[in-house]
């Protein structure tokens, strides 16, 4: 997702960036009518700071 990573990537805060980005891909999927479902297990949030991590390394983007 663009937002996501511009934000991580470019990096325009001092701090939180990581965190902006993943709160921009919520507010993404939010707007464009879909929902974002959370499984009360930590699986999916461990899968989405990996996600979040590696583009904030460049491995992905």
């Amino acid at each position: 997702m663009v937002p996501t990573t511009r934000v991580i990537g470019n990096r325009p805060l001092p701090d939180s960036n990581q965190r902006v980005g993943c709160l921009c891909t919520i507010e993404f999927v939010a707007d464009n009518s879909e929902a974002w479902t959370q499984r009360p297990d930590d699986v999916e949030v461990e899968e989405i700071a990996d996600i979040i991590e590696r583009v904030a390394a460049g491995a992905i983007s």
